[in-house]
């Protein structure tokens, strides 16, 4: 009988991960989506710059995904197309400064998506996030953009703007000077700033 070709893919376990979790600098990129099958926590104090350079993520099962560093960047410079995920988990970033980058970047397979800036959460580039019909809460004191970005943040289900840990935010950050040029476009099923 003919032989049946394995997809080529970076298979990391738990032991994998956890080296990978005391680097100071990681990028992985993904020719397509970023798939998790079970629960991951990737992050520890050492880990400083994140890069995630893939289509987007997908979850496949009821696995909680939590991805923390001091600075994560997600972009999509390939340009690639991605595969819709199949599970209920959760998926959580957690960044000092979340950065959305160039390129269209797409969760899916997840019932809720938290994307968190403890500082905040920046757009460069021209694309967009789109968690599909997953709840997406934005956690940071600063929504920003910067050298005249163009980033669209969409779900179909309910999106909330948070200043901090279930805190709406009523004020403007102080000292910090608006972004000139950029836009960023939320949208969702239901909106709460």
């Amino acid at each position: 009988p003919p032989r049946r070709r394995r997809p080529r893919a970076l298979l990391l376990d738990a032991a994998a991960l956890a080296q990978l979790a005391n680097s100071e600098r990681l990028t992985l990129r993904s020719y397509s989506n970023f798939d998790f099958y079970r629960s991951v926590d990737l992050g520890a104090s050492g880990l400083r710059a994140l890069t995630l350079d893939g289509a987007g993520f997908a979850g496949h099962g009821n696995g909680d995904i939590v991805i923390r560093g001091d600075a994560i960047a997600l972009v999509n410079t390939l340009g690639a197309a991605t595969a819709g995920g199949t599970g209920g988990g959760s998926f959580t970033l957690d960044a000092g400064t979340l950065t959305l980058g160039a390129g269209q970047k797409t969760v899916s397979g997840f019932a809720d998506v938290t994307l968190a800036g403890r500082g905040q959460i920046v757009a460069e580039g021209t694309g967009g996030i789109d968690v599909g019909a997953s709840a997406l809460t934005l956690r940071t004191p600063l929504l920003t953009g910067r050298g005249g970005a163009a980033q669209s943040i969409v779900t179909t289900g309910a999106l909330r703007a948070l200043d901090r840990e279930g805190a709406r935010d009523d004020r403007a950050a102080p000292g910090v000077p608006a972004s000139v040029d950029s836009s960023q476009s939320p949208s969702g099923g239901s909106v709460r700033f």
